[in-house]
């Protein structure tokens, strides 16, 4: 980052330097200088690469316009107060989630997916979040995405059970065991 431009990309934090991006992606005045991958989540960060790559082109290619500068600026500045500490961090659902809406590739949720498929509308709320939930609509779409996401195993019912389980019975380390693999 030693050139003048990729300058501006980066701003002094108290815990070193950090990617100053709209959406930690895109530079705010030169849309074609991006940075991908450059944060941190509880989640996968190479699948957050990735929606933050097929966000970057359904800009470019037109798909999706950007919002005024003076709003990226302001999503910008909320970022910098309000993390302080890990302006890198991002809550990796709702991050996927905000990028996916923006280019059109949220997973279809609505009412109307839960009378056409009942159990695909329950292993997208249950199940772990994969990237190929982000496969089911818009561009790009993975044929077999469904059936992969059918295939999850479901986590609310463990995680019921380790709530209601009483204290004598079952330990939530015993309860909360890994679901054993199906490959």
């Amino acid at each position: 980052l030693a050139e003048p431009i990729a300058q501006e990309f980066v701003f002094e934090g108290n815990h070193g330097r950090n990617i100053d991006a709209y959406k930690l992606v895109m530079h705010p005045k030169h849309p074609t200088l991006c940075a991908l991958g450059f944060l941190l989540s509880f989640g996968n960060e190479s699948c957050v690469a990735e929606m933050q790559a097929r966000w970057t082109l359904a800009h470019w290619v037109g798909r999706v316009a950007l919002p005024p500068a003076s709003d990226m600026d302001t999503e910008m500045q909320r970022r910098r107060k309000s993390h302080r500490k890990y302006p890198q961090f991002v809550p990796y659902i709702a991050y996927m989630d905000s990028l996916a809406r923006d280019c059109g590739l949220s997973p279809p949720t609505s009412w109307t997916m839960l009378l056409r498929n009942p159990s695909l509308f329950w292993k997208l709320h249950t199940a772990p979040a994969v990237p190929a939930h982000y496969r089911l609509a818009g561009t790009h779409t993975w044929p077999e995405a469904a059936d992969f996401i059918a295939s999850q195993p479901s986590t609310l019912p463990r995680w019921l059970e380790a709530l209601w389980a009483p204290p004598h019975q079952h330990g939530a380390s015993e309860i909360m065991q890994p679901p054993r693999s199906r490959l």
